[in-house]
């Protein structure tokens, strides 16, 4: 007759299964410390500082050159971890949303945007309100 494996057996088995925590705790019972990985971090970029997602910005004066362009400082771009020609949210009030295409523009001071007329209306946003600007990740295929 085979006996069913105690619950301490199984413990022990999958804590060798996870893999990193046996080399954790030889490391600590060897003297060291063992630093916990931080929340959120990729393993390739661990001493790199994430950026941000978001940014509030101020609307500006004039209207950008095409409907589904937004057009910000290229400071705001590297902020932001963007080049010219991605893909972007626009937040207004109430959450509402539409989304645009990112292009730099050297005359705007840094923390502003400008819109088309269109995309102000989509989001109900006037001459020096604040809109969110967010960064839209790529759809993997």
């Amino acid at each position: 007759m085979v006996e069913a494996p105690s619950a301490r057996s199984a413990l022990v088995a999958s804590s060798v299964l996870r893999g990193g925590q046996v080399a954790a705790a030889a490391e600590v019972a060897a003297g060291g410390k063992a630093a916990a990985p931080k929340k959120g971090a990729a393993l390739t970029d661990v001493a790199d500082k994430p950026l941000p997602t978001r940014l509030r910005l101020t609307v500006a004066a004039g209207e950008a050159s095409d409907a589904s362009l937004v057009e910000v400082h290229p400071d705001t771009l590297e902020a932001l971890g963007l080049s010219g020609g991605d893909c972007v949210l626009v937040r207004g009030p109430k959450m509402r949303r539409t989304a645009a295409i990112v292009n730099g523009d050297a005359k705007l001071a840094v923390g502003e945007a400008r819109l088309s007329a269109t995309a102000l209306h989509n989001v109900k946003l006037a001459e020096g309100g604040e809109l969110m600007l967010e960064t839209v990740a790529p759809a993997l295929a």
